[in-house]
């Protein structure tokens, strides 16, 4: 999950089955109470869940991405929820997507909701379209991302 803030959508990813479960935030306030929410809900000492969710700093676009990669690997699936807050985050949330994506069937879902602040849907489409992501609109607010063919 990218921006995953105090945790919430990758622990339900987790808790619905996903087999591994990275969750990121480049806020060390927010990424320290994320860790504390995961050890509320999990600590029970059971080693399988200690090995399948983990809490990761990240900022998008940057060059500990590929530090992360090489702990990581690629995605299946790849979440993020309310997380577009300026013009400026968009591009290097998507760089981060492509990053991350398991080629060539990964997807990405992005909830997103319209704030007052010069972002709209169309920029954020526009930035996928320059990354070769297809999407469709599953429901209002509610896109899955995946890589064109030519990728």
């Amino acid at each position: 999950e990218l921006g995953a803030g105090l945790g919430l959508v990758g622990i339900v990813a987790h808790c619905l089955g996903a087999k591994q479960t990275v969750l990121t935030d480049g806020d060390t306030n927010t990424l320290k109470k994320m860790r504390e929410n995961v050890k509320h809900n999990f600590d029970n000492g059971d080693d399988d869940t200690k090995n399948t969710i983990s809490c990761r700093q990240l900022l998008w676009g940057n060059e500990n991405s590929q530090s992360l990669k090489d702990a990581y690997g690629t995605f299946d699936t790849i979440l993020a929820s309310d997380v577009i807050y300026t013009p400026t985050s968009i591009d290097p949330l998507f760089d981060t997507v492509v990053t991350f994506l398991k080629k060539p069937h990964g997807r990405f879902l992005l909830s997103w909701f319209t704030r007052v602040n010069g972002v709209t849907i169309d920029t954020v489409l526009d930035a996928a379209k320059c990354r070769n992501l297809d999407w469709t609109e599953t429901k209002e607010g509610i896109y899955i991302f995946v890589l064109g063919q030519d990728k």
